[in-house]
């Protein structure tokens, strides 16, 4: 027999004997009828809860609403952080004298 064999059959004797010792002690009993009828007027409430909400007209636009300006201001967040990103970097200066000078070299015609 191996180990794990071992380890089971002892945890299968440990408890059958605490339930011997449990039977023995602990001895079953009747509830009484109104603690039951209670109980199960409880469990069976009428009102259900109600587990899918309908948005009426005036929550719908005001959720579609805040969502739209919430994504607006994600943009311009999102745009602002990128662009202070890169004249960080340096990269929007650079481009900007590139452009200025392109345009130096540039003849102009009349």
């Amino acid at each position: 027999m191996g180990v794990t064999q071992k380890l089971v059959e002892a945890s299968k004797n440990k408890a059958a004997s605490l339930e011997k010792r449990l039977a023995g002690i602990l001895k079953p009993i009747r509830p009484r009828q109104e603690f039951v009828r209670g109980l199960r007027q409880r469990i069976q409430v009428s009102d259900q809860p109600i587990i899918v909400h309908k948005f009426t007209r005036g929550e719908f636009i005001f959720l579609f609403v805040s969502g739209l300006v919430s994504v607006a201001v994600l943009l311009v967040l999102g745009v602002r952080a990128l662009f202070s990103m890169l004249t960080a970097l340096g990269i929007i200066q650079q481009a900007d004298r590139q452009l200025k000078s392109q345009k130096r070299i540039v003849p102009r015609r009349a």
